[in-house]
């Protein structure tokens, strides 16, 4: 059984122990409808605002002091920054990669976070961007991806067909005839500007100092989901085939040894002592060390589909599409679903 509501939760972000925004789109939509209506939990109850809006990701600003209050965020795959809940918007990145498509590949804007007024996001095509009192730049240049003009395709696609060409030369044929989005980050854990970490598709995992955006060697290819910042400053990224990932871009990355089993990794935060992770699609599950158990919501139906786990003020907060659940380490509960405006 499912719990029976008529819109969905897509995309959710933790501001304190006690509130959470969400944002909620028709069941009928794709997660890319602008029919977007976002909500605050806060005081016991929810505030909801609608936007015509299709929402890539949600964030809430920590600031320097890491107490960001309700200043929550979202951001388009084309790189439009909305304060939902004050209705302001930031076109600025828009205008700023329109200013490279003619050589670049642009693909969708994938995630971002917020510190005060500076703002780091990241995008499909290699693209980190950063903004700060002089607006949007290109956080290093040569870590996006360049098109492939016709001439140096069909020379490369030569090459490949008559086995003369080198590895690198293979990789970029590929990537020119098959990914026309190149580098894919998905997710990015920050712990400041000028100190972040992006993961993605074929093992990518890169930090970016403020300067320069340095791709880190995970010995694989392995799709990596999340990434996310540890209470110790370590980042912790999971992926497919039971991948879980520590370190940082001093010290390098570790693979954690794992119970065997066939896992799928879609989520991370550390949670206590505990690493929490999602198993694909709805497993809530605890590493510490290398003991891995299983954490069941007491809650009848379960929660089906969790795309978001994240946790603030050591409140573990867990979100699927029909549920909202805060978890204290002892107690749960699970939220009222937000209303839809004028309810």
């Amino acid at each position: 059984m499912v719990r029976q509501f008529p819109r969905s939760i897509i995309r959710a972000a933790a501001v304190s122990a006690e509130a959470i925004a969400v944002v909620t789109v028709p069941d009928e939509d794709d997660p890319g409808s602008t029919r977007s209506t976002f909500h605050l939990w806060r005081d016991g109850g929810w505030r909801s605002v609608a936007h015509a809006f299709a929402v890539a990701a949600l964030g809430v600003d920590r600031g320097p002091a890491g107490d960001g209050g309700d200043r929550v965020a979202a951001i388009d795959a084309e790189g439009r920054l909305l304060e939902p809940f004050s209705g302001q918007i930031d076109e600025g990145l828009v205008a700023a990669r329109a200013g490279m498509a003619n050589d670049h590949i642009l693909g969708p804007i994938a995630d971002f976070a917020l510190f005060g007024e500076e703002v780091l996001a990241v995008g499909w095509g290699g693209q980190v961007w950063r903004r700060q009192a002089g607006g949007w730049r290109p956080g290093d240049l040569e870590f996006f991806d360049r098109k492939i003009d016709e001439t140096a395709r069909e020379a490369l696609f030569q090459k490949f067909i008559n086995g003369t060409a080198t590895e690198a030369e293979q990789d970029a044929y590929v990537r020119a005839a098959i990914d026309s989005y190149g580098k894919t980050p998905w997710s990015l854990a920050a712990l400041a500007p000028g100190d972040a970490y992006a993961c993605g598709d074929e093992g990518l995992l890169v930090h970016f100092d403020g300067a320069r955006a340095t791709r880190i060697d995970t010995h694989g290819e392995t799709r990596l989901a999340r990434a996310a910042v540890g209470p110790d400053g370590r980042i912790w990224v999971c992926g497919e085939d039971a991948t879980v990932l520590v370190g940082t871009a001093s010290d390098g990355f570790v693979r954690q040894v794992l119970p065997l089993g066939d896992f799928d990794f879609t989520r991370i935060t550390a949670f206590g002592k505990w690493i929490c992770l999602i198993d694909h699609p709805d497993r809530v599950l605890l590493l510490e060390g290398r003991t891995l158990v299983e954490l069941r919501p007491p809650f009848d139906p379960p929660p089906k589909e969790i795309h978001t786990i994240t946790v603030v003020d050591g409140i573990l907060w867990i979100v699927s599409h029909k549920d909202i659940l805060r978890f204290d380490g002892a107690q749960w509960r699970r939220l009222p679903f937000p209303p839809a405006v004028g309810e």
